[in-house]
């Protein structure tokens, strides 16, 4: 065999060579391509899930929160409400006429007295309502009703608060303040008060 057709010879062995060669390469170069394109889908897919999850869950926090604010809303106009309600009530118990009121007063200290030395603190208006003849009559009601003993005397300085009386003694202190009252009653009530109102 002549050189040239040696030489032909090893370059179409070469040439078929290099064709099966780079046939091996575009084969495996898609098989990769095939595999990274699909861990890539994979990883978009795992990717986009995330992002519904997480987009899912901010949907969920944002209806719970507005839920909230929306409950806090309502609390708050309840709470206006009964704060209204309760504030019409108690100007209508410090607006009480005379002839209501010093009953009402006169009641309180009956009720609560300490059988002991007892000073009255009393509104300025209250205060002339409640003489030396008005404070015996109740030390003698106090004596007769409840057997106590009690020696009253009511204070030169008037009281701060807006009605009722504040009973001062080495017994005890006794706060029939309508304030003091008041908030006593709404604690009691407030519940009821709350159903009634709203349910």
């Amino acid at each position: 065999m002549s050189s040239q057709a040696l030489i032909d010879k090893i370059i179409r062995t070469a040439e078929g060579e290099a064709e099966l060669i780079t046939d091996e390469i575009l084969k495996r170069a898609g098989e990769s391509e095939r595999i990274i394109l699909g861990k890539a889908d994979a990883e978009c897919a795992d990717i986009r899930k995330a992002a519904e999850e997480k987009a899912a869950q901010i949907k969920r926090t944002s209806a719970l929160l507005s839920e909230l604010d929306a409950r806090k809303a309502a609390l708050r106009a309840k709470r206006e409400v009964m704060d209204r309600a309760y504030g019409e009530a108690f100007d209508r118990l410090v607006s009480l006429d005379t002839d209501k009121r010093i009953p009402f007063i006169r009641s309180l200290i009956l009720r609560y007295a300490p059988d002991s030395v007892i000073t009255l603190t009393l509104t300025e208006v209250d205060r002339r309502y409640f003489d030396e003849a008005s404070v015996r009559s109740i030390e003698k009601e106090l004596a007769d009703k409840f057997g106590k003993t009690s020696r009253i005397t009511v204070s030169d300085k008037p009281a701060k608060f807006k009605g009722g009386v504040f009973m001062e003694s080495a017994v005890s202190d006794v706060d029939a303040s309508f304030e003091a009252l008041f908030e006593e009653l709404r604690r009691g009530t407030e519940a009821e008060v709350s159903r009634i109102l709203f349910d």
